[in-house]
């Protein structure tokens, strides 16, 4: 849940205002511009627990988030992990494509980015069958069991996404 006050309130009320009437045009007005400088970074991650419940309780399954939002440019990245006892049921695929909606339908970002370890092909799948598209390599992104490892840099743009 995300919640502001004060002058952040006020900045993002305003930058959802003039956004409303932008949002078809591939240029930002300089009254948006001033209204995005003015929210600094109020909003720039949106996490959400995924809760599953199972056998009578409630159990903490996983966690997708939004980071790095940048409103100025409109991009983020997309983050997801499922604890293992809960891998392989497609709950990370319905996520991903709630998380992709969320992104674009709400926040209205043009492109949504993730970074994958390139040897995780389940994951790499599910990404593609979500739409997203490989972008790269980005060599020694990440240390992953005491080693540095290449990533596989994925991304999705606004125009080419179809729920």
């Amino acid at each position: 849940e995300i919640a502001l006050a004060g002058r952040e309130a006020r900045a993002f009320a305003e930058f959802e205002r003039l956004n409303a009437d932008h949002r078809d045009a591939n240029h930002l007005s300089n009254k948006l511009e001033a209204a995005l400088f003015s929210l600094v970074e109020a909003v720039s991650t949106v996490s959400i627990a995924l809760m599953l419940w199972e056998g009578g309780r409630l159990h903490r399954a996983g966690l997708v988030e939004l980071v790095e939002i940048n409103h100025l440019h409109r991009s983020c990245e997309f983050q997801i992990a499922i604890h293992p006892a809960f891998q392989g049921r497609g709950y990370a695929r319905q996520a991903t494509r709630i998380a992709i909606d969320y992104a674009f339908k709400v926040l209205n970002i043009h492109k949504l980015y993730l970074h994958v370890d390139k040897d995780n092909r389940r994951a790499i799948g599910i990404y593609e069958d979500c739409g997203f598209e490989t972008e790269g390599i980005l060599r020694d992104d990440f240390i992953l069991r005491g080693e540095r490892v290449n990533a596989i840099l994925m991304w999705m743009l606004r125009s080419e996404f179809t729920p």
